[in-house]
């Protein structure tokens, strides 16, 4: 059957067309015509939640102030850092002003990370201690990343845990910087590695890690 492809610009939450078409309908077991509403992506949905919920009787600092002084912070994959406003604002190095990408009748800014999640799984996953660091950790009942957490604790000696990393030091742009330099060709890396692999150096590896986003977050 021919399917007919139509170029119509909807804002989130729109019905699209009559519904769901009889094929469709047929493919999915539902009702011909059901409502079908236009998408959004991950983060937008999420940004879209946390932006638009209610907080009456909450006392978060925003309660009583108008959504245009929110801001949503969405990690997965990757991060993204987005706000609404009224008018359009141009920042160097964020993406945007996008006219109801998110939410309708206003601009959307957004910034972030081009890898967090995905990189703390490629920092850990590619260690050659994971297979000691995944059985250990099954063994415990734990998943990798308490038992890391746990294990960073056992190692710390007298000092925080976070001097374990004085020494070492992760650049996190492996897959580009999306803001604050909004360039896609940098490049992630590592100093302060020494010959040892064993799992109390993928422990600190993680650790300076998640250090490295947590800075590049609030930046």
């Amino acid at each position: 059957m021919p399917v007919s492809f139509r170029n119509d610009v909807l804002s989130p939450g729109s019905r699209v067309g009559k519904g769901l078409t009889t094929v469709a309908a047929q493919a999915l077991g539902l009702p011909i015509g059901i409502a079908v509403a236009v998408s959004l992506i991950d983060a937008h949905a999420g940004g879209l939640g946390m932006i638009g919920m209610d907080v009456k009787g909450s006392n978060l600092p925003c309660e009583n102030k108008p959504i245009t002084s929110r801001f949503a912070l969405i990690c997965g994959t990757s991060s993204c850092h987005m706000g609404i406003s009224k008018s359009p604002i141009f920042v160097p190095g964020v993406w945007g002003p996008y006219y109801s990408a998110m939410i309708p009748g206003f601009w959307l800014n957004e910034g972030g990370q081009s890898a967090t999640g995905k990189l703390m799984d490629h920092v850990v996953q590619g260690h050659a201690a994971f297979a000691e660091l995944e059985s250990k950790a099954k063994a415990s009942g734990k998943n990798v990343y308490m038992y890391l957490n746990s294990h960073l604790e056992s190692i710390k000696k007298s000092y925080a845990v976070g001097m374990l990393t004085v020494d070492l030091h992760v650049w996190p742009d492996f897959h580009g910087n999306r803001s604050p330099l909004a360039d896609p060709t940098l490049k992630g890396m590592v100093t302060g590695l020494t010959l040892s692999n064993n799992l109390d150096d993928l422990a600190k590896l993680y650790l300076a890690t998640m250090q490295a986003l947590a800075v590049s977050n609030h930046d």
